[in-house]
């Protein structure tokens, strides 16, 4: 069966006026240039990450620039071995929070390693045990300072090595 439409009777209050109906709302974003293509001018809820770090500033009166300053390195002054550990000593640092120790039986500290975190600045020598006797060790040394919250190091220093009694 077929229907006319003019059998079909509305009145004017069943016909929704314009502003009855609900439109859909989108929100501009005003960082956005409505020029570039893809999103026009229309914000999303995408974030793109970019692989740029902020960098860290410190205050320094004799600093105008935004670099971090890296601590000062130290060297190693001495080594003495014993039968199974090893005694280092190496010069004082001013301004640092402490030293950072390597130990390794290979030159590229990939094999055998330990390392030795020391917290206290004012200490110039540590003796590591527990190594293996009559092996040659590759020792390395770096300070730490900690700036904005997060920890820096200096670079390692010249790699020394001892044979253990």
């Amino acid at each position: 069966t077929t229907t006319k439409v003019s059998d079909v009777e509305t009145t004017s209050s069943d016909i929704p006026s314009v502003t009855d109906i609900e439109q859909p709302t989108t929100k501009f974003d005003s960082n956005v240039n409505p020029g570039n293509s893809g999103n026009n001018g229309f914000s999303s809820k995408e974030t793109t990450k970019t692989n740029e770090s902020p960098k860290q500033t410190v205050a320094s009166s004799n600093n105008s620039s935004n670099e971090v300053v890296k601590p000062k390195a130290t060297k190693i002054s001495r080594i003495k071995t014993a039968k199974k550990s090893i005694t280092i000593t190496w010069n004082k640092v001013k301004n640092v929070k402490g030293y950072e120790i390597q130990v390794a039986t290979n030159k590229k500290f990939k094999k055998n390693t330990k390392k030795v975190l020391l917290k206290n600045k004012n200490i110039s020598q540590t003796t590591i045990k527990k190594l293996k006797s009559k092996k040659k060790y590759f020792i390395r040394i770096r300070t730490y300072n900690y700036i904005n919250g997060k920890i820096s190091y200096s670079k390692w220093i010249n790699v020394k090595s001892a044979k253990t009694k």
